[in-house]
């Protein structure tokens, strides 16, 4: 592992890079019989020992030591609410279409980002991202929060609505 770390330093400053040692994260990866044995693990990465995290994030997709991807459906989710919550403050002052690309651009982006990892994952995980598109259903057409909402994302299934999630996510 160090004659690893070594090459990589010694890779990055030829292309006048700089390793960020601060910065520096890892994690180990398996079910939990493989990694009781590797407890307490830990790398020297220019004088600093750093030890594995259970959650590590990369290109902004969270990834935990278990491969469950919890962790970042539950940060995505967070930061589509959070977007939602503010267009539900504002969309009496816009139209439908403009709620619409409001909607795609600021709540879409957040729960389509990196779902080719979503596959194989279990449905009851997949599910909190499919209330994040329920929610964004109701923001969009003005639905009651106790309302039936079926019927509207399947009027709404023919546009540009469900193009990523369709590939995922179970309705």
């Amino acid at each position: 592992m160090d004659r690893c770390i070594s090459d990589t330093s010694t890779w990055m400053e030829g292309m006048k890079l700089t390793l960020n040692q601060s910065k520096t994260e890892f994690i180990l990866i398996g079910i939990p019989q493989q990694l009781a044995k590797c407890s307490n693990m830990a790398i020297n990465i220019g004088g600093n020992e750093i030890y594995a995290l259970s959650c590590v994030r990369n290109l902004g997709a969270y990834f935990d030591k278990y491969m469950t991807m919890e962790q970042h459906i539950k940060s995505k989710c967070k930061a589509a609410y959070a977007q939602l919550y503010n267009i539900g403050k504002v969309r009496k002052y816009l139209d439908h279409q403009s709620a619409k690309k409001l909607i795609h651009a600021l709540v879409h982006s957040h729960i389509n980002y990196c779902n080719v990892l979503l596959i194989g994952v279990p449905k009851y995980i997949i599910q909190k991202l499919q209330m994040v598109q329920n929610t964004a259903t109701r923001v969009l057409c003005r639905i009651g929060k106790y309302d039936h909402i079926t019927s509207t994302l399947t009027s709404l299934s023919g546009s540009l609505w469900n193009l990523a999630l369709n590939t995922i996510y179970v309705y």
